[in-house]
């Protein structure tokens, strides 16, 4: 079973360092989102059974995406 992950950061270096910790067994099919607008679209498209979702990040940042997830 593929589960949907999305690594949320505006750090490219991290996206990347978090794709490469994520165990293979785990059979992720991995969406990337640079800001919270993006992760609240991969949320809302199904994407994201399970989120990494950087805090300090532009435009939208993790704790106001972390809210809006919640509230809805």
């Amino acid at each position: 079973m593929t589960i949907p992950v999305t690594i949320t950061d505006d750090s490219m270096l991290s996206r990347k360092n978090i794709r490469k910790a994520l165990p293979p067994e785990l059979n992720a099919e991995i969406t990337e989102a640079c800001n919270g607008q993006e992760a609240l679209a991969a949320v809302y498209g199904g994407k994201a059974e399970l989120l990494f979702l950087d805090l300090q990040m532009p435009i939208m940042d993790g704790f106001e995406t972390a809210t809006i997830i919640k509230s809805r």
